[in-house]
């Protein structure tokens, strides 16, 4: 018997991660991410102010993104029995492969996709 396990959640708001240059990033997987060359964001979607410059608390502490993105927001998700327990996976790898935020973390996910392939056991 095969034991399919659900993905784990986005912690964006949980890892803030400050950038040399005094930016305050509330994921810094996503900020990198939105930096490649196949990202349709821009990074400053993720970037919640410049430590350097100013106070970023309130707007750190007023950032939701799951408020402003809706992850696994897609018929995959939509349909699969695990739906309800799914983490859906992480939006800045979906990003990184030129994704937008909602689409399937097709890497990882382990439902078999139209191709058949599995992401985990």
């Amino acid at each position: 018997m095969s034991h399919r396990a659900s993905l784990a959640g986005c912690d964006i708001g949980k890892l803030i991660y400050v950038f040399a240059d005094g930016a305050l990033a509330v994921c810094p997987y996503i900020v990198f991410a939105s930096r490649t060359p196949q990202s349709q964001y821009n990074d400053a979607e993720f970037l919640v102010g410049n430590i350097l410059e100013n106070e970023v608390g309130p707007a750190l502490d007023a950032y939701d993104f799951h408020g402003r993105y809706a992850v696994g927001a897609n018929t995959k998700c939509g349909g699969c029995g695990m739906n309800s327990q799914c983490g859906k996976g992480c939006p800045a790898a979906v990003i990184s492969r030129g994704g937008r935020i909602g689409d399937v973390d097709d890497e990882q996910c382990p439902v078999p996709g139209e191709r058949g392939r599995r992401g985990l056991p």
